[in-house]
Formats: C-alpha cells, sequence, structure tokens
C-alpha cells in the first residue's frame, strides 16, 4: 500500500463515489414512491363502499367522518324516482338520496331539501 501498487485510495475513492450514487438512486425512487402514494390519497382513490340494501343508516355513516383518519363519509340510497327534464322529457334522469355527509363529500352545500345537480345537469 505505501508503495501504490495497489492503487488502494483510487479504489477506496471509486468505492464511495459508486455508493454514494447508489444511495442517492434509492433516495430519489423512495421519494417518487411517497409522492405516487400521496396523488393517490388525494385523488380519492382511498375510498371504501360498502353496500347492503336497505340495510345502512345515514347518520351512521356519516358519524363516520368523525373518526380519526377518514376525511369524509356518507350513504347513498337508490330511488325508484325519476327526473323528466323539459328539453328531452323522453330521457328520464335517474335519482338518488343521499345523507348530508355525502353531499358534503361531493363538494356540495346544505341549505335545506333539494337537489345535488353536477355541471352536465345544470348547464
Amino acid at each position: 500500500m505505501a508503495s501504490g501498487t495497489t492503487h488502494a485510495t483510487l479504489l477506496a475513492l471509486a468505492l464511495v463515489f459508486v455508493a454514494s450514487g447508489l444511495i442517492l438512486a434509492e433516495l430519489l425512487s423512495i421519494e417518487q414512491i411517497v409522492q405516487r402514494a400521496e396523488a393517490f390519497h388525494r385523488g380519492g382513490a382511498s375510498i371504501h363502499v360498502l353496500a347492503a340494501d336497505e340495510r345502512i343508516d345515514g347518520a351512521a355513516c356519516d358519524d363516520l367522518a368523525k373518526l380519526p383518519g377518514v376525511r369524509g363519509a356518507g350513504a347513498l340510497r337508490n330511488s325508484d324516482d325519476k327526473v323528466f327534464p323539459s328539453v328531452l322529457p323522453g330521457t328520464p334522469i335517474p335519482t338518488a338520496g343521499g345523507s348530508p355527509g355525502l353531499v358534503k363529500l361531493l363538494g356540495g352545500t346544505l341549505r335545506g331539501a333539494g337537489v345535488l345537480a353536477g355541471p352536465e345537469v345544470v348547464g
């Protein structure tokens, strides 16, 4: 080593650079995974749906939003009623009932009884 024939210093430096590069690549990979998981969660992809015909209590579903880690909860009930628009009376629009928590979850505001309609229906 003293004579320099093994090139120990050069090999040690090369090892440090290669190891540093691999560590950096691993950290960048982990950062991408975390960002994708956060985007998945923000996009609403972590939604759980429970279906039980005529056995779901809307108020109990709304109360689920009070649990830690739950951002919103609500109940949806299918209805046999249909809305017949004056423009296309032969094309009924299906309706459903929703709990107040569902209205908030969908970004609506609750001002009493009424209809929550998307921009496709309103516009």
